[in-house]
């Protein structure tokens, strides 16, 4: 759980999450999210489901569960999962 650490600079990411890979895993994220025209969510649930893994995600807004079901329609090629997974 991230509490909106991809996509909101004033909520840092969950100690148990942070390492010294993080600030650069999440430029890379950035960077993907905009070179697609998606979020950051969007990519990270988009990365999971190349995986084929189902996220399990919780929404309180219409604008989140749209975001969420975007994912869906994002396809990552091999370069774009690379990039994701290189920053460790």
């Amino acid at each position: 759980m991230t509490r909106s650490a991809y996509t909101r600079a004033d909520r840092p990411v969950p100690e148990t999450y942070d390492h010294p890979g993080t600030t650069r895993r999440l430029a890379v994220l950035r960077e993907v999210a905009g070179e697609l025209g998606a979020t950051p969510n969007q990519v990270v649930l988009a990365w999971l489901l190349a995986q084929d893994m189902v996220p399990i995600v919780g929404v309180t807004t219409m604008a989140q569960l749209e975001e969420a079901i975007g994912a869906a329609g994002i396809k990552l090629d091999e370069t774009l999962m690379a990039r994701l997974d290189e920053p460790r």
